[in-house]
Formats: C-alpha cells, sequence, structure tokens
C-alpha cells in the first residue's frame, strides 16, 4: 500500500527490499544483520501496539549508531488506520528524514517577482508562520499548542 500511494504524491520508493521479524529485545542486532547483508539506508520498524520503550530507544539508535534512517509506526496503525490519509503523512514524515522536499513555494511571475528574483529588498529572506491553538476552559486546561514554520533553502 505504501509503494503505491507514494506514487501518487511524487515520491520514489523501491520495493521492500528485505522483511525480518525479531523480538522487541533484538531489533538492534536485526538491523545490523540486515545492514551487514544489504546496502539499506532506510528500514521500516513496526513495533507491536504494547511495546516497550527500550524496542523504540533500539531502533532509533540505529540511526547514529548505524547512519540508517529509521521510521517507527506502531502494530495498531498498520491494521486499524491504514488508509491514504495515513500513509501520505507516514511517507512526508520519511520523506523529510531522507533529505527530500516536501512543500515548496512557488514563485509567480510579476514585475515585482521579475526585478527581485527571490529576494526581498536586494537580499535573501527566511519566510516565517506562527499559529497558535488555545483549548476552551471545557476541556480541562490542556495547555497551548504552539507551531512555527519557515522557508529553509538555498534563497535564504
Amino acid at each position: 500500500a505504501v509503494v503505491s500511494t507514494q506514487s501518487t504524491g511524487g515520491i520514489s520508493i523501491a520495493e521492500p527490499r528485505v522483511v525480518r521479524f525479531c523480538r522487541e529485545n533484538e531489533i538492534r542486532r536485526m538491523v545490523e544483520g540486515v545492514l551487514q547483508q544489504f546496502a539499506v539506508t532506510f528500514i521500516f520498524v513496526i513495533l507491536p501496539n504494547n511495546c516497550s520503550t527500550e524496542a523504540y530507544t533500539q531502533a532509533k539508535n540505529c540511526e547514529t549508531e548505524f547512519g540508517v534512517v529509521t521510521q517507527c509506526i506502531k502494530q495498531g496503525t498498520c491494521t486499524k488506520k491504514f488508509n491514504n490519509m495515513t500513509i501520505g503523512n507516514i511517507l512526508l514524515k520519511t520523506n523529510n528524514k531522507m533529505g527530500g522536499i516536501n512543500w515548496e513555494m512557488k514563485f509567480v511571475k510579476s514585475p515585482l517577482v521579475e526585478s527581485l528574483g527571490r529576494t526581498v529588498f536586494g537580499t535573501p529572506v527566511m519566510i516565517l508562520g506562527a499559529d497558535v491553538t488555545h483549548f476552551s476552559r471545557d476541556e480541562g486546561g490542556k495547555p497551548s499548542i504552539a507551531g512555527v514554520v519557515c522557508t529553509l533553502d538555498k534563497y535564504c
């Protein structure tokens, strides 16, 4: 499902090279074995719903120890929520981890853009956006959530 969905989103993913199963406490050893046999740069890890934090930590530590990108999801996500929206969100996250660009601003051809190029006032700029969500009092004193995004490319 992931491979077929990614083609509509413009992300290139090959069919899986290897599929392995292991116990929670053997993730590191399993990844090490896969890397000795195959030249892979990305490992998709499906964890049991009730897995320990140790299992997740082992998978994430493989990124720094072996230099391979990992993406962990819970088994319940695969069995209950595996729809196009969920797959798309996982692919966006994975693409970002692999150095891909998920979104890019398109500059419209206008006299101003033509004269300045991709700059404002003659110098490259970073465009920032921010938002905050406050929950209502009815929702039990939940904290506010803030988000900040920015452009980060060769033009800023």
